[in-house]
């Protein structure tokens, strides 16, 4: 999550430039991160325990599905303009409504200590490196296809 959020800062440069100059929207970016990139890349397979009524129908107990939480934490319905990155979305939003954690039995337990971990990283990147900006194309990186995580192979930075 670290270099894909650090990826989708610098796809917004202006972005990148007001999180250096206010630290106090590190949390607030951090949740748009979240949102924005999912965690992970497949999710993980659930077991339905009891029917549930979907639009193209009813899916039965004991099925197995695969909840795609991209789609989750992109829908129009709970997020306005949900394919715009905005680090300003989730500022004063106490809890935040996405999924990248899951939800209910299932949320991760490990969510506040990564939350705490990409806070730090951000703050640490953008203090250290507040003019940092990518050295190559952003929409020629390549990114993984064969891992758990999806994320860039490569990310090519400079110091500004």
């Amino acid at each position: 999550m670290i270099i894909r959020g650090t990826f989708r800062l610098l796809c917004h440069p202006a972005q990148y430039a007001e999180l250096a100059s206010r630290p106090d929207l590190l949390e607030p970016a951090v949740e748009e991160t979240l949102r924005h990139e999912a965690p992970g890349s497949n999710g993980m397979l659930r077991r339905i325990t009891a029917d549930v009524e979907i639009s193209v129908g009813t899916v039965p107990a004991d099925s197995v599905v695969l909840p795609n939480l991209f789609a989750a934490d992109h829908d129009p319905e709970v997020f306005e303009d949900p394919l715009r990155f905005d680090i300003h979305r989730f500022a004063g939003a106490s809890p935040t409504p996405h999924l990248a954690f899951g939800h209910g039995p299932h949320y991760c337990l490990g969510a506040n200590l990564a939350r705490m971990e990409l806070q730090e990283a951000f703050r640490a990147l953008v203090t250290r490196l507040p003019g940092l900006s990518a050295q190559e194309d952003l929409a020629a990186v390549r990114w993984s296809d064969g891992a758990f995580v999806y994320r860039p192979v490569r990310l090519r930075v400079k110091a500004g």
